[in-house]
């Protein structure tokens, strides 16, 4: 039977564990009182209270949560 390190045991438990970040882009469609779309791209990020979630630095729009 094979024994792993503490270094070993840190890089299997917090690869399972820890919660991968967002990563992508993401659009936020909108439209103003004349009827004109608008479109704002933003980047896919991580909310630094929950680990889990991502959120779309464009203020809206929508990103996928880590797989």
């Amino acid at each position: 039977m094979e024994k792993l390190s503490k270094e070993e045991m840190k890089k299997v438990v917090g690869g399972v564990m820890a919660p991968p970040g967002c990563s992508g882009s993401c659009d936020w469609q909108w439209t103003d009182e004349k009827g004109k779309t608008h479109t704002v791209s933003g980047t896919c990020l991580t909310a630094p209270e929950h680990p889990e979630l991502c959120y779309c630095s464009s203020g809206g729009g929508n990103c996928n949560k880590p797989v």
